[in-house]
C-alpha cells in the first residue's frame, strides 16, 4: 500500500511522509501503510515507542526502566476523531525534539505544536422543547460542500518554540494533506463511493 502522503503537494523542511504517524484504529488500518501506524494507550506510551523506533538512545534509569533519548525523535502524529459522524475531525500534534543550530550557533527551538481540523459541515441550534422546556441540540438541514466545510485551527506552541517561517508553511501543508486525506479518502470510504485505485495498492 502507497502512502497517501506521498501524492500531495508539500514542500518538506523537517519531515517527510513516513513522519506521519496515525494513531491505530479499524479505518487507517486499512487505508494507511503500517508505518504510518501506530498503537498506544497514552501520549506518554506514544513518546517513548516513538523514541524508541526513531534510533533513540537507551538510557537505564536507577529503577532499572529503560528509556530512550528524544534527540532522533520527529513526527506528526494524527488522531482521527468523530468517526462514527458523517464528517471525521482529526487532531495534529507536530514535535521535532532533534538538536539543530542557527547560523550564530545558537540552539533552534523544538517544536511542539498542536492543529486541529474540525468539521462545520451541519450547524445546528440549541431549540426549546414547548411540552417539556428542556433544551436540545437540532441539526439545521443545510449542508455545505465537503472540503468546504473543514477548517483549520492553530493550537500554537507557545512565544519560546517558534519556528522559522517555512517550517510553519510546511506545517499548514501537511495539515492540508490531512484534510485532503478526510476528504478524498476517509469520508468516500465511509460512505462506500472510495474507487479501488484510491487505496493506493503499490
Amino acid at each position: 500500500m502507497r502512502n497517501y502522503f506521498d501524492t500531495q503537494r508539500i514542500n518538506w523542511v523537517k519531515y517527510n511522509s513516513t513522519n506521519i504517524i496515525f494513531k491505530n484504529n479499524n479505518l487507517v488500518k486499512k487505508l494507511l501503510p503500517q508505518e504510518n501506524i501506530l498503537s498506544y494507550k497514552s501520549k506518554c506510551d506514544r513518546d517513548e515507542q516513538m523514541r524508541k523506533k526513531m534510533g533513540g538512545k537507551p538510557i537505564q534509569g536507577s529503577t532499572g526502566h529503560v528509556w530512550y533519548s528524544q534527540d532522533t525523535y520527529k513526527s506528526v502524529h494524527v488522531h482521527l476523531k468523530d468517526l462514527k459522524a458523517e464528517f471525521p475531525t482529526a487532531d495534529l500534534e507536530f514535535i521535532d525534539r532533534t538538536p539543530r543550530n542557527d547560523s550564530a550557533g545558537e540552539p533552534v527551538p523544538n517544536v511542539n505544536a498542536l492543529v486541529y481540523i474540525t468539521s462545520l459541515h451541519m450547524r445546528w441550534d440549541w431549540l426549546r422543547d414547548p411540552n417539556t422546556g428542556n433544551y436540545s441540540k437540532v441539526s439545521k438541514q443545510n449542508v455545505c460542500g465537503i472540503d468546504e466545510g473543514y477548517y483549520i485551527a492553530y493550537g500554537g506552541q507557545g512565544e519560546d518554540n517558534g519556528m522559522k517561517f517555512h517550517e510553519f508553511r510546511e506545517l499548514l501543508d501537511i495539515s492540508e494533506a490531512v484534510k485532503n486525506f478526510l476528504v478524498e479518502i476517509v469520508v468516500p470510504f465511509k460512505n462506500g463511493t472510495l474507487m479501488q485505485d484510491h487505496l493506493l495498492v503499490a
